[in-house]
């Protein structure tokens, strides 16, 4: 909501969860590197609209988290370095620590940010 305020109308924002989730429980503050890199690497630095796409599922014993961002033609190309920081580095030893072969995480990046993050409960 804060977000919504700080863009106004050049930023469109959707976020999907399904009623199973209420009942998961999972490690405090784990999305939030990449909802902050949705913001970091989309409409931070675009001055044109920009999009912000999430969702959150749980299905047959496994959740599904999927957030997606517009990105600026200077991001595009930036995203394409592959270079990674540390907070992403950080996400992969924490999932690898609490999630060991159950978890299976997607970052693509090109004319879009993608990340997706599967977890085996």
């Amino acid at each position: 909501e804060l977000e919504k305020i700080r863009y106004d109308d050049r930023l469109a924002i959707s976020f999907e969860v399904g009623s199973e989730v209420e009942s998961v429980k999972i490690p405090p503050l784990l999305f939030i590197p990449f909802v902050e890199n949705a913001f970091k690497h989309g409409p931070a630095k675009n001055e044109q609209l920009s999009w912000i796409r999430m969702h959150l599922f749980v299905k047959q014993g496994e959740l599904d988290f999927m957030i997606e961002n517009s990105l600026s033609e200077n991001e595009t190309t930036e995203a394409n370095s592959n270079q990674s920081g540390i907070g992403l580095n950080n996400v992969r030893k924490r999932l690898e620590l609490i999630y060991p072969e159950k978890h299976e995480l997607l970052i693509e990046n090109g004319t879009t940010y993608l990340v997706r993050l599967k977890l085996k409960l």
